[in-house]
């Protein structure tokens, strides 16, 4: 049976055409990403033919389809948030307190302040005898309540913050057996780790001791809310604790 050369042509464009689009769907769109699949189907169009006689004959058309995978997406990276800074509001270390919390203060008023700032304490020694772990406390009973390297001393001394003898707040230490995790600071930013050229630029009242057997380097920061002592590493380049109010002796 003869083909028409005309037929042959149609058949092949139609083969051709139907090809271009299945290929430019499939490539269409790069500039997006799909998790879902997408098929496509060529048509073959067979030419028309004669029979024997010159009737046309209709031949059905057939088909076959081809299905495009799936592309996949991959999130982007997603950048760890800022670390968030866990400074007390308004927990400034002062010379005669921590902030609005003045020395002389009650015990109980002390310890609620200090509570809602720092959370429940991690010990508290109760009402002892001055002669302690603390030290050797003036007066005749003392109380430590500890924080996270932090230690805030009750006492019934007469001292610059209470004449009659009541039991007081009498002292903060920052760096009592251990880091700050708080990061808690002076009004110029001087707190734990703290280099000791930063405090001489903060505070030119500064003095600086250095060591002496059995004592580490120390300074003395001398501010018109009263003195912070500090104690330096042993190299004596930073600080590694911070105190002020009524000492006790060693």
């Amino acid at each position: 049976m003869a083909r028409s050369p005309v037929g042959f042509r149609v058949a092949r464009a139609a083969l051709v055409l139907t090809s271009f689009a299945v290929v430019a769907a499939a490539c269409g769109g790069g500039g997006s990403e799909s998790s879902t699949s997408s098929s496509s189907t060529i048509v073959f169009v067979p030419a028309p033919s004669t029979s024997a006689d010159g009737t046309p004959t209709t031949l059905e058309a057939t088909t076959t389809s081809t299905t495009i995978a799936p592309t996949t997406s991959t999130a982007a990276p997603t950048t760890a948030p800022p670390p968030v800074d866990s400074r007390p509001d308004g927990l400034v270390l002062l010379g005669d307190g921590l902030g609005p919390l003045a020395f002389g203060a009650s015990p109980e008023s002390a310890i609620e302040f200090l509570t809602a700032a720092l959370g429940q304490p991690m010990a508290d020694s109760g009402w002892t005898d001055s002669f302690s772990v603390y030290g050797t406390c003036p007066g005749s009973q003392v109380r430590g309540v500890e924080w996270p390297g932090f230690l805030a001393l009750f006492g019934d001394a007469e001292d610059d913050y209470s004449s009659d003898g009541e039991r007081h707040f009498m002292s903060w230490t920052l760096g009592w057996f251990g880091p700050d995790p708080f990061g808690i600071q002076t009004s110029e930013g001087i707190g734990i780790g703290a280099a000791r050229d930063a405090i001489a630029e903060a505070y030119l009242s500064a003095v600086f001791q250095p060591a002496e057997e059995p004592f580490p380097a120390r300074v003395v920061i001398g501010t018109d809310r009263g003195d912070i002592h500090g104690t330096f590493d042993e190299r004596a380049v930073q600080i590694v604790s911070l105190s002020a109010g009524t000492a006790c002796g060693e």
